[in-house]
């Protein structure tokens, strides 16, 4: 599947409430009241939105094993800018027009919040990410995409009971019934009451 010709709207919007973006029983995603938002356009349809502000990703990333629980409760605020593409219905009647008082109280101008929403949306481009997700399935699905302070990118994508968490350490993946966890050098697998524990070898890097 290809990369679409996604491009940006030209209007900024802000969020007049708490929004729930995403909440299934391992996955929560929210964006904070007055957070920042524009419109992510596929031709006519809106495809999903860049978030500027503020939000919070819960994502219950356990792997239960006859060893114990490994993994944890990943509780992380969003700070740095995120995107959402996929499932949106009901987001755009609880966002607002910004007026420039509004945008000018952010700290943010016009020119800096469309060159942070346009970074994010080419950079998830040439990560190559599958954002073909509004299909005649009905685009129940939904990938986000995080920035980060380092300049990655890290990603959630979520259909039904699937859930694929993937940051420079960590890789989750979960249906319901089985999962996989990759962290700290060992992957763990678990399902249908049976778990394989497998270590990664350590590849070291070195810089040129």
């Amino acid at each position: 599947m290809k990369w679409r010709d996604y491009e940006l709207d030209a209007e900024i919007l802000k969020s007049n409430e708490d929004l729930t973006l995403c909440r299934s029983d391992q996955v929560l995603v929210e964006a904070s009241k007055g957070t920042l938002a524009v419109a992510i356009k596929d031709k006519e349809r809106i495809a999903g939105y860049v978030f500027i502000g503020r939000g919070r990703l819960l994502l219950d990333a356990i792997v239960e094993t006859e060893r114990g629980a490994f993994g944890k409760t990943i509780d992380r605020g969003l700070i740095e800018p995120f995107l959402m593409l996929g499932n949106n219905e009901g987001i755009r009647q609880n966002l607002s027009t910004v007026s420039s008082d509004d945008l000018g109280k952010t700290g943010l101008e016009e020119k800096t919040f469309f060159d942070k929403a346009r970074n994010l949306l080419q950079s998830l481009s040439k990560n190559g990410k599958n954002c073909e997700l509004n299909r005649s399935d009905g685009g129940s699905g939904s990938l986000f995409a995080f920035a980060t302070n380092d300049g990655r990118l890290d990603s959630l994508m979520v259909k039904d009971s699937k859930v694929v968490y993937t940051t420079r350490h960590v890789v989750f993946v979960s249906n319901g019934r089985k999962s996989i966890l990759t962290n700290s050098g060992q992957v763990v697998l678990s399902g249908h009451g049976r778990s394989l524990f497998v270590n990664r070898p350590q590849i070291s890097h070195t810089c040129c």
